[in-house]
């Protein structure tokens, strides 16, 4: 199954110590075993980094988004013109922010079964595709 990993499922796996933290850890950890090919936006990167290095340090950031980019099965999809366009439309349709309404594009555009994201915003969207860390 491919799936698609919005920001927020990495961010809480580093910045958290609850259950949810514990289930994103374990998604990770599924990923890294073959049981998922996983997806994210480009963007992904930036936004991950950012909220590390914000709340804990930048070695940490370094070192989280470094194992990130070493994992075989997740990969990095980069943003072009037609991502952006499909973005807008997105935006306007769904009234989402620029950044979730560039990761749900990036989300279709890679073909990924489902959706996984603990931010309510996308909760408006396709509800079948749309996953809870906890319904994976």
């Amino acid at each position: 199954m491919k799936i698609y990993i919005d920001s927020n499922i990495l961010i809480y796996s580093v910045l958290e110590r609850s259950r949810l933290a514990d289930k994103c850890l374990e998604l990770l950890k599924n990923i890294q075993e073959n049981k998922f090919e996983a997806v994210t936006s480009a963007l992904t990167f930036d936004e991950v980094f950012f909220k590390i290095k914000k709340n804990k340090s930048k070695d940490l950031a370094i070192e989280f988004c470094d194992s990130l980019l070493d994992m075989q099965n997740f990969d990095f999809i980069s943003l072009d013109r037609k991502l952006l366009m499909d973005s807008l439309t997105v935006l306007k349709k769904y009234d989402l922010d620029p950044r979730d309404s560039l990761h749900f594009s990036t989300f279709i555009s890679t073909n990924a079964d489902i959706f996984v994201t603990q931010d309510n915003d996308f909760k408006k969207m396709n509800k079948s595709r749309i996953k809870s860390v906890f319904d994976i």
